[in-house]
């Protein structure tokens, strides 16, 4: 009888490690997936300093282009370093609707839109874009997966235990949403 209980408490134990191991992984991989969001659009943000600095030897643009560059630098590093993905995320979307007003300007000049430099940084910009929406969904996935882990019995219990806290989805915001047309 006594072994019995002994080999019930090791099964119990190694399935409470086994649930505690999972949960750490899933909401690393959350952590992971959202570090990849940050550097892609880090990445996504350089492209675009480039792709400005392209276009200013064709176009006058207004001085606060600059002024919102550094302000969205600032805004996806202070976000990185702080953890906050939400200023990421903020970062993410700025990015987005700084890409439209560019490409609004660029419209109008049709030496511009045939310039090698500037059909490189579109092409790099479309990878980018790619690479983003890509870590997206491995995002919205691996937080999916997590939530559901501290939903579901047995590890609810355990989650809860430990303070595990729900993740937010990744929902575009409206500028966000669509991707941006660099030429039409």
């Amino acid at each position: 009888m006594s072994n019995n209980l002994t080999y019930i408490i090791i099964v119990v134990v190694v399935l409470i490690l086994l649930m505690y191991n999972m949960l750490i992984s899933k909401r690393n991989n959350v952590k992971k997936a959202q570090s990849n969001i940050g550097t892609y659009t880090q990445k996504r943000l350089d492209v675009l300093t480039s792709m400005v600095e392209a276009v200013k030897k064709y176009i006058s643009f207004e001085g606060d282009l600059q002024e919102k560059l550094a302000r969205i630098r600032k805004g996806l590093s202070d976000g990185k370093s702080n953890g906050d993905f939400s200023k990421v995320l903020e970062a993410n979307n700025d990015v987005s609707a700084l890409t439209k007003e560019i490409q609004v300007s660029v419209e109008a000049y049709p030496d511009l839109k045939s310039s090698d430099l500037f059909l490189r940084l579109m092409e790099e910009t479309s990878t980018v874009e790619a690479e983003i929406n890509a870590a997206r969904r491995v995002y919205n996935d691996n937080v999916n997966s997590y939530n559901t882990s501290l939903e579901i019995l047995p590890t609810s219990i355990l989650g809860a235990l430990m303070g595990c806290q729900k993740e937010v989805l990744f929902e575009a915001e409206e500028v966000a949403a669509k991707r941006p047309k660099l030429f039409e």
